[in-house]
């Protein structure tokens, strides 16, 4: 059943056309089958490493900490005050 299963979902097999199929073939045809998938499942697991050290690189290049570090630094070379953000207290009346 998984035999057919497989030529059928995966490759587009109809029942009628493996029952015409010299068994060697079918053989054949899952071996090239078996094959495609492991490669698959290499190029998936290259991918994945791949955007696995991006996304490691891009959260040590780009913490928080490590930004406002930085331009507060850019600010202190250039000169430039270091602004404060105001605070507004605002009473609000009672009704």
């Amino acid at each position: 059943m998984h035999i057919l299963y497989i030529l059928s979902k995966e490759m587009n097999i109809s029942y009628e056309d493996m029952n015409n199929m010299p068994f060697f073939e079918i053989l054949k045809l899952l071996e090239v089958y078996q094959e495609n998938m492991k490669e698959q499942q290499k190029a998936n697991e290259k991918e994945n490493a791949k955007i696995e050290n991006q996304m490691s690189s891009m959260q040590k290049n780009y913490n928080m900490n490590n930004i406002t570090n930085q331009f507060n630094k850019q600010n202190s070379l250039s000169g430039m005050p270091n602004f404060k953000t105001p605070n507004f207290n605002m009473n609000i009346p009672k009704i």
